[in-house]
């Protein structure tokens, strides 16, 4: 009976870690995006600006 207990709660701990990644993944992964879209707009504007001779 302990054993079936112990192994019950270790895959209960396991399925608890897998479904706090996905939360985590779900929740950085547009916020990943965000920053990535970010930098690759501001390096473009700072190409364009230096083509146009602004900056």
């Amino acid at each position: 009976m302990e054993a079936e207990t112990a192994k019950i709660r270790a895959e209960t701990a396991k399925l608890n870690a897998e479904r706090r990644k996905i939360i985590v993944d779900t929740l950085l992964a547009p916020f990943a995006l965000g920053v990535a879209v970010t930098v690759g707009l501001s390096g473009v504007i700072l190409v364009l600006l230096k083509q146009f001779g602004v900056s």
